[in-house]
């Protein structure tokens, strides 16, 4: 019997704390309902549940995107929706005014109605769009990331879906002309320049900040900026009859640009010579129902009544100037706000605002579908199934876009729940068999104890023998 060394002692002590480890372990893993507690559990396997665990979030969030692009889809389908519903209506409308039993005052309200529903259209195109992305504009064009892992994607382009590119705008498209001149009054280069300019109102102008202490006229007075290609103020005025150039102080040597009647939108073109230089403006205006072409605004041969006229290029007089729908001429072109039918004068054949008035010409650069004569009906009847028919393969496009995102889905969840079944297999604790573990190693940390306590109490066994 040794005294020094208890080696009983040490070795139940041993045998103890691998049973209070193994204890303490399968408390652990039952209380998180892992058997992968930590790394060092079972490294290998530890490394592949993480990877396989960050392919689970990949995927999910690729669902996420996906339902994402499918409720973007379906903006998209519901705005084409409604466009398709106009359509099918214009196209009644073109029908309908094929009747010769209508009086020509009906089949311009059946124009009116047909133009309310193009420009309709045009508003649903420019204003469709998800989380602020316009939709039907034209410019959406996107990829999709649907996918875990790089490159696994969905190219998408919706074509732009308005009245003029389904070749449906309505007539009411049409420019003033006005000429003018620009005169060499100081050290500026605008009267000696041949150039094409656009006007703008101070309200829409978004060029350059301006200096208005080089400008004539001031910041208060400002009502209309003449532009260059960029966009950047040339020019002033307070009333779109004479602009004023931009230049370095002092301003009074600025050219100015002076125009018979306002110019306050549209393109201004001047063509430049030494001292001086010609000016033209066009001014957009909207709501007419005459055909392409030139028109000249005259007091020749104009009928009892009224005062001023459009005359076309056979020199016959085919609106005149009034100022309501009701045949009250206007005096003088620079008051028309409604070129009346020279046969019908409670049908207008171009609206626009006083403000813009100006003698000259009027040039109509697009007519759009007129569907008041029966030949122009007949046409429309046409191009309307045609631009129903390109609506209909946008639709298409975006239902095979659409049912390739839901299929798309379907296989994230599908492998969402195949890899949650194999990270399952490695990381889940079978609960049963552990609990059975724990059994064992509570039995054999009751046993150490005891038995660590036996040991212990074998030296003193010597005490009697040294009595």
């Amino acid at each position: 019997m040794k005294i020094n060394n208890n080696i009983s002692a040490k070795l139940s002590l041993y045998k103890l704390n691998k049973a209070n480890d193994k204890y303490g372990s399968s408390l652990e893993k039952l209380s998180s309902g892992k058997k992968l507690v930590r790394s060092s559990d079972d490294p290998s396997a530890y490394s592949t549940a993480r990877k396989i665990r960050d392919q689970i979030k990949g995927l999910r969030m690729a669902k996420r995107n996906a339902l994402d692009a499918v409720s973007l889809m379906n903006t998209a389908e519901g705005a084409l929706e409604e466009v398709h519903s106009m359509l099918q209506k214009m196209k009644e409308l073109s029908m309908k005014a094929t009747n010769e039993t209508m009086v020509k005052i009906d089949k311009m309200n059946v124009q009116n109605e047909f133009n309310e529903l193009a420009k309709e259209i045009s508003r649903i195109s420019s204003a469709s769009e998800f989380n602020k992305k316009p939709l039907l504009d034209g410019s959406f064009e996107n990829v999709f990331h649907i996918g875990a892992n790089k490159g696994e994607s969905i190219y998408c382009k919706i074509e732009k879906i308005d009245a003029e590119k389904l070749l449906l705008q309505g007539s009411n498209s049409a420019k003033i002309e006005v000429s003018g001149a620009a005169a060499d009054n100081g050290t500026g280069t605008l009267a000696n320049t041949a150039d094409t300019y656009e006007v703008v109102s101070k309200s829409d102008y978004t060029g350059a900040t301006i200096n208005f202490a080089n400008s004539i006229t001031n910041e208060a007075a400002t009502n209309y900026i003449l532009t260059d290609t960029n966009g950047d103020a040339v020019a002033t005025s307070s009333n779109g009859l004479v602009y004023s150039e931009i230049i370095a102080a002092p301003a009074v040597n600025a050219d100015t640009i002076t125009f018979v009647n306002s110019v306050v939108d549209g393109e201004v073109m001047l063509s430049g010579s030494v001292g001086v230089g010609e000016a033209k403006g066009k001014s957009d205006i909207t709501g007419h129902l005459l055909g392409k072409g030139e028109y000249e605004i005259s007091t020749d041969n104009i009928p009892a009544g009224f005062n001023v006229g459009l005359k076309d290029t056979d020199g016959k007089i085919i609106a005149l100037g009034a100022t309501d729908l009701i045949g009250t001429a206007a005096a003088n072109a620079s008051l028309v706000t409604e070129w009346v039918d020279v046969k019908d004068t409670s049908i207008s054949m171009l609206s626009q605002n006083a403000e813009t008035n100006m003698s000259g010409k009027i040039l109509v650069e697009d007519e759009g579908i007129d569907i008041t004569a029966y030949e122009n009906a007949e046409k429309a009847v046409s191009a309307v199934d045609n631009a129903i028919a390109i609506v209909s393969s946008q639709r298409s496009r975006l239902g095979a876009y659409q049912t390739r995102l839901e299929n798309s889905v379907k296989t994230l969840e599908q492998g969402e729940l195949t890899f949650t079944e194999v990270v399952s297999k490695i990381e889940d604790l079978d609960m049963a068999e552990e609990m059975v573990e724990l059994t064992k190693q509570q039995i054999l940390v009751q046993a150490g104890t005891a038995m660590l306590s036996q040991a212990n109490a074998r030296p003193e066994s010597l005490l009697r023998i040294l009595n």
